[in-house]
C-alpha cells in the first residue's frame, strides 16, 4: 500500500514538472530594456596622459524577439542602438552604435523559475563617430559585418512576464581599428554590451 502511495506521488510530480516545463517554454518571447556598450575603436583616439587606445561607454537600448524552432532551441532576432560621449580627451566627441543580428539561441529551461540560455548571432552594425577635428571627412559612418556571443538569466514572474536579470555578450565587428596616425591598425573591434530588461512570452506547447 505504501509503495502504491508512492509511486503514485512520483507519477504526480513528474506530471506536475512535465506540465510546468510545457507552460514555461513559450513560443514566442520578446524582450525589451536598456543596455550598456563599450565601443573600443582604437589609438586614434587617445587621451593626452595615456596614448594606449581609448573607449566609449555607451548607453542605449536592446530589443529582441525569439521564436521556438525545436524544443529548447530558439531563433533570435536582436537589434540595440546607443549613443554616448567617449573619455578621450583630444579627437572623439560624440558616438552612435547600432546592431541587427540574428541567429540560434539555446534555453536550458526546466529550472523552476530561471532559464539559462547562450546564444550565437550575427548580421550588421553600423557606427558613426564624430570627431572635434573641424573636418567633416575626418568622421566615421560604417557598416560592416558584426557578431554577438554570450548569455544570459531570466527569472519568470508570471507564464507570461519574466525579467531578464542580466545579459552579457561578446560584441566582434569588422571596423578596423584606428592607429594614432589615423590608419587601419586591425581587421575587427572587440567590444561588449550588458542588457536587462522584460520579456513578455506567448504561446506555449
Amino acid at each position: 500500500m505504501l509503495a502504491k502511495k508512492c509511486a503514485l506521488t512520483v507519477f504526480a510530480l513528474m506530471c506536475t514538472g512535465v506540465s510546468s516545463r510545457a507552460q514555461d517554454n513559450p513560443r514566442f518571447e520578446v524582450f525589451g530594456g536598456y543596455s550598456y556598450g563599450q565601443l573600443n575603436p582604437g589609438g586614434r583616439l587617445v587621451a593626452q596622459s595615456n596614448l594606449e587606445g581609448k573607449h566609449f561607454g555607451l548607453s542605449g537600448w536592446h530589443a529582441a524577439a525569439q521564436t521556438r524552432a525545436y524544443k529548447d532551441l530558439g531563433f533570435v532576432v536582436d537589434f540595440t542602438g546607443y549613443a554616448g560621449t567617449s573619455d578621450v580627451e583630444l579627437a572623439a566627441e560624440h558616438s552612435r552604435y547600432y546592431s541587427y543580428l540574428a541567429g540560434p539561441q539555446y534555453n536550458f529551461r526546466g529550472l523552476g523559475h530561471l532559464n539559462l540560455f547562450a546564444h550565437g548571432l550575427v548580421g550588421v552594425a553600423r557606427d558613426r563617430i564624430y570627431l572635434k577635428t573641424g573636418n567633416p571627412a575626418d568622421d566615421q559612418h560604417r557598416t560592416r559585418f558584426a557578431g554577438a556571443f554570450g548569455g544570459g538569466v531570466d527569472v519568470g514572474l508570471t507564464k507570461h512576464v519574466a525579467i531578464r536579470a542580466v545579459e552579457a555578450d561578446y560584441v566582434l565587428n569588422s571596423f578596423p581599428n584606428l592607429s594614432s596616425s589615423g590608419e587601419s591598425a586591425g581587421a575587427h573591434q572587440a567590444n561588449a554590451r550588458v542588457s536587462a530588461g522584460i520579456i513578455f512570452r506567448l504561446g506555449g506547447r
